[in-house]
Protein backbone atom coordinates (compact mmCIF):
# COMPACT_ATOMS: atom_id res chain seq x y z
CA UNK A 1 0.00 0.00 0.00
CA UNK A 2 1.12 3.55 -0.68
CA UNK A 3 1.92 5.97 2.16
CA UNK A 4 0.43 9.45 2.41
CA UNK A 5 2.75 12.07 0.89
CA UNK A 6 2.87 15.81 1.54
CA UNK A 7 0.92 16.49 -1.69
CA UNK A 8 -1.90 14.01 -0.97
CA UNK A 9 -5.45 15.23 -0.44
CA UNK A 10 -6.99 14.61 2.98
CA UNK A 11 -10.53 15.90 3.53
CA UNK A 12 -13.09 16.07 6.31
CA UNK A 13 -16.67 14.97 5.73
CA UNK A 14 -17.69 18.54 4.82
CA UNK A 15 -15.01 19.14 2.17
CA UNK A 16 -12.39 20.87 4.33
CA UNK A 17 -8.80 20.13 3.31
CA UNK A 18 -6.05 19.10 5.71
CA UNK A 19 -2.86 21.17 5.36
CA UNK A 20 0.05 18.71 5.24
CA UNK A 21 3.66 19.68 5.97
CA UNK A 22 6.38 17.02 6.32
CA UNK A 23 8.99 17.78 8.98
CA UNK A 24 10.79 14.63 10.13
CA UNK A 25 10.82 12.24 7.14
CA UNK A 26 12.01 14.60 4.42
CA UNK A 27 14.61 12.12 3.13
CA UNK A 28 12.02 9.48 2.13
CA UNK A 29 10.45 10.84 -1.05
CA UNK A 30 8.49 9.89 -4.15
CA UNK A 31 9.14 12.32 -7.02
CA UNK A 32 10.68 14.81 -4.54
CA UNK A 33 7.58 14.76 -2.29
CA UNK A 34 8.25 13.55 1.30
CA UNK A 35 6.11 11.04 3.21
CA UNK A 36 3.95 12.07 6.16
CA UNK A 37 4.25 10.55 9.64
CA UNK A 38 1.33 9.92 11.99
CA UNK A 39 2.33 12.70 14.41
CA UNK A 40 2.57 15.21 11.53
CA UNK A 41 -0.98 14.46 10.34
CA UNK A 42 -2.37 14.42 13.87
CA UNK A 43 -2.79 18.06 14.86
CA UNK A 44 -2.66 19.35 11.27
CA UNK A 45 -5.04 22.23 10.55
CA UNK A 46 -8.10 21.94 8.31
CA UNK A 47 -9.35 24.80 6.12
CA UNK A 48 -12.50 25.21 4.07
CA UNK A 49 -14.81 23.04 6.19
CA UNK A 50 -18.46 23.97 5.59
CA UNK A 51 -20.00 22.35 8.68
CA UNK A 52 -22.69 24.79 9.93
CA UNK A 53 -22.50 26.23 13.47
CA UNK A 54 -25.73 24.49 14.45
CA UNK A 55 -23.93 21.14 13.95
CA UNK A 56 -20.82 22.14 15.92
CA UNK A 57 -19.06 24.48 13.51
CA UNK A 58 -16.23 23.81 11.07
CA UNK A 59 -13.56 21.15 11.55
CA UNK A 60 -10.29 22.96 12.31
CA UNK A 61 -7.77 20.23 13.25
CA UNK A 62 -7.10 16.51 12.92
CA UNK A 63 -7.62 15.04 16.40
CA UNK A 64 -6.38 11.50 15.80
CA UNK A 65 -5.05 9.10 13.19
CA UNK A 66 -6.27 5.50 13.51
CA UNK A 67 -3.54 2.95 14.30
CA UNK A 68 -4.82 0.49 11.67
CA UNK A 69 -3.59 2.91 8.97
CA UNK A 70 0.04 2.80 10.19
CA UNK A 71 2.69 1.13 8.04
CA UNK A 72 5.43 -1.06 9.46
CA UNK A 73 7.99 1.56 8.39
CA UNK A 74 9.12 3.92 11.16
CA UNK A 75 11.11 7.16 11.17
CA UNK A 76 12.20 8.38 14.63
CA UNK A 77 9.76 5.87 16.20
CA UNK A 78 6.82 7.37 14.29
CA UNK A 79 4.87 5.42 11.67
CA UNK A 80 4.11 6.53 8.14
CA UNK A 81 0.37 6.49 7.38
CA UNK A 82 -1.09 4.49 4.50
CA UNK A 83 -3.78 5.72 2.09
CA UNK A 84 -6.68 3.64 3.41
CA UNK A 85 -9.77 5.82 2.97
CA UNK A 86 -10.94 6.60 6.51
CA UNK A 87 -7.72 7.49 8.36
CA UNK A 88 -8.80 9.53 11.38
CA UNK A 89 -11.13 12.00 13.09
CA UNK A 90 -11.34 15.79 13.35
CA UNK A 91 -11.61 17.57 16.71
CA UNK A 92 -15.36 17.87 16.04
CA UNK A 93 -15.63 14.06 15.79
CA UNK A 94 -16.12 13.85 12.03
CA UNK A 95 -14.12 11.44 9.81
CA UNK A 96 -10.99 12.39 7.86
CA UNK A 97 -10.53 10.65 4.51
CA UNK A 98 -7.42 10.13 2.35
CA UNK A 99 -8.03 10.40 -1.40
CA UNK A 100 -5.93 7.55 -2.92
CA UNK A 101 -3.08 8.63 -5.19
CA UNK A 102 -0.38 6.32 -6.52
CA UNK A 103 3.28 6.97 -5.77
CA UNK A 104 6.55 5.03 -6.04
CA UNK A 105 6.69 3.92 -2.39
CA UNK A 106 4.99 0.82 -0.96
CA UNK A 107 4.92 -0.23 2.69
CA UNK A 108 3.26 -3.12 4.52
CA UNK A 109 0.68 -2.64 7.27
CA UNK A 110 1.94 -2.57 10.86
CA UNK A 111 1.04 -5.56 13.00
CA UNK A 112 -0.70 -4.03 15.98
CA UNK A 113 -1.81 -6.22 18.87
CA UNK A 114 -4.97 -5.60 20.83
CA UNK A 115 -4.47 -4.16 24.29
CA UNK A 116 -5.11 -6.38 27.33
CA UNK A 117 -8.17 -4.25 28.08
CA UNK A 118 -9.86 -5.66 24.98
CA UNK A 119 -9.94 -9.13 26.61
CA UNK A 120 -12.83 -8.56 28.97
CA UNK A 121 -14.60 -11.58 30.45
CA UNK A 122 -18.32 -11.36 31.03
CA UNK A 123 -20.28 -13.06 33.81
CA UNK A 124 -23.01 -15.39 32.60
Amino acid sequence: MHPILEDNTLVCLHGGRVKLKAKKAKRIKSDNVPIMLNNEIQGASISGCLNPPILGGPCTKVAMVFAYTYSDHKVNNKHSVLQMGLIGMSIKGYPIFAIPKKNKIKFALAKIQASPLAKIKYDR
